[in-house]
């Protein structure tokens, strides 16, 4: 995995803030390169307890093994867009990095 800073957009679309993603999940995040409006990170797999702001996120998940006695992994995916996000829908398939998984929950951005 190769990390790399992208710009989240706010809800809002007024601020605009730094993101560290996955290369690969940068496309179906609508990540993009440039200058953001304020110069400090959004965290993404943090606690929504921690003060500041979460991003909005998808929760996705695959099986692992066979059914019944596999095992379920889930991931959580900082969407970078706001029409990235709402072009996203609940039990859609996504693949990042070769592996497909089921998108199992949306959350909005909110901020503490």
């Amino acid at each position: 995995m190769a990390f790399k800073d992208y710009v989240y957009e706010s809800d809002d679309a007024a601020n605009s803030y730094l993101i560290r993603l996955d290369i690969d999940q940068a496309s179906l995040s609508g990540a993009v390169v440039g200058v953001p409006t304020d110069q400090f990170h959004v965290i993404a797999n943090s606690s929504r307890k921690r003060f500041g702001i979460h991003p909005r996120h998808i929760s996705l998940r695959r099986a692992e093994g066979t059914q019944g006695e596999g095992r379920i992994h889930t991931t959580r995916l900082a969407i970078c867009t706001k029409t990235a996000y709402d072009g996203i829908a609940v039990g859609s398939g996504q693949t990042i990095n070769g592996v497909t998984y089921t998108v199992a929950s949306k959350n909005p951005e909110s901020k503490r």
